[in-house]
């Protein structure tokens, strides 16, 4: 068992035990424990930058989690904002060259940016789409962002390379610190990550406990009643779709530098799974609730590895073929019998009981 799966099991744990409501002092306790566990885990870890990826993923999962979770609108197209994130850092922070027109300002200009661009998109685009609901707003997010990654595979300059960004040859990242310099920046990379992270989940604590958050969850119950209650419906679904795309597109950016490079192709920064996987974190911790992301990327990126180090075990190298339907059969198991993801057993009023998996199995029956 690897280090890093070690450090994802004992998250989980932590998070478990910082979440639960039923002891205060016992959750200050996980949180502690959670936060020293962090604080250590690059000193130890002979590969941090896995770690940082369970960071990164987990913050796009934030994003979802604000209009999936609270607002009750499933998006598939989060995609975009992690893209239109990726290329806004790349092309104002990269140092440019002969080959690439970018602006070469301080990084962290790049990941104010990284915020900006998408959310200030989600705010064009939600207007038309925010209208509709259920599978038809879910499908018009899918095509968001098969159009926005069209958009950068076709378009190379504007405005007489005032403002290039690459077509379909990407865009090459030039590197920030000195090779000398890569083991400091690995770690600094790892801390501002993490406290993004968890500066995005406290932002969410603070946002279920506003007028704001309030609007979100009645808007999520229903949103007839809500535009009754005086509620701005459409205004409030436009603010939760930009907060998404911020987080979002600053997890894109953070991958991006990471990667070193970004392509307007599936297999790069448009990768269409990406919409995929931070629904799929939502649903293992808890859609809806605070915590539920970073359990969920803890449990998300502990199957990944756990199925990594099986592959090298004698007798089980076939996992490699089928960890794709070995993982798609977790995610099966998990809607039918925890639908509500790992926080519906940390929070049920009577406790543990295996009673939990055969009531969500009877209510969820078709």
């Amino acid at each position: 068992m690897s280090l890093n799966l070690v450090f994802m099991l004992l998250g989980i744990a932590l998070t478990v035990l910082a979440s639960q409501r039923n002891r205060p002092r016992l959750s200050m306790v996980g949180i502690g424990l959670l936060g020293l566990l962090l604080l250590l885990t690059p000193f130890i870890s002979n590969n941090r930058d896995i770690m940082t990826n369970v960071f990164i993923i987990g913050l796009a999962s934030v994003g979802w989690n604000v209009i999936g979770g609270f607002t009750g609108y499933a998006s598939f197209g989060q995609v975009a904002f992690w893209g239109l994130g990726a290329y806004a850092a790349v092309v104002t922070s990269s140092v440019p060259n002969a080959a690439q027109a970018t602006f070469g300002l301080p990084i962290w200009v790049g990941f104010i940016m990284a915020a900006l661009v998408p959310a200030l998109a989600a705010l064009v685009i939600g207007w038309p789409v925010l209208r509709l609901r259920g599978h038809y707003f879910a499908i018009a997010t899918l095509g968001v962002a098969i159009a926005v990654r069209e958009i950068f595979k076709n378009v190379d300059c504007i405005g007489n390379q005032l403002l290039c960004l690459g077509g379909s040859s990407g865009l090459q990242i030039q590197p920030i610190v000195k090779a000398a310099d890569r083991e400091a920046n690995s770690f600094l990379r790892y801390f501002v990550i993490l406290a993004m992270f968890a500066g995005s989940v406290v932002f969410c604590w603070y946002l279920t406990r506003s007028k704001f958050g309030y609007g979100l969850f009645a808007i999520r119950e229903n949103e007839e009643a809500a535009g009754v209650l005086g509620i701005n419906t459409t205004w409030f679904k436009i603010g939760a779709f930009c907060l998404a795309a911020a987080f979002t597109g600053l997890a894109g950016a953070w991958r991006a530098m990471v990667n070193g490079s970004i392509y307007p192709t599936e297999d790069s920064i448009f990768d269409t799974n990406i919409s995929l996987y931070v629904i799929i974190i939502c649903l293992l911790g808890g859609v809806g609730t605070v915590w539920g992301p970073f359990i969920g990327a803890f449990t998300y990126s502990a199957i990944q590895e756990f199925l990594g180090a099986l592959q090298g075990v004698p007798g089980f190298g076939w996992v490699l073929n089928w960890t794709n339907v070995i993982f798609g059969a977790i995610v099966i198991l998990l809607v039918v019998f925890l639908p509500k993801g790992i926080l519906q057993i940390v929070r049920n009023k009577g406790g543990f009981t295996w009673r939990i998996f055969l009531r969500n199995v009877r209510e969820n029956s078709i």
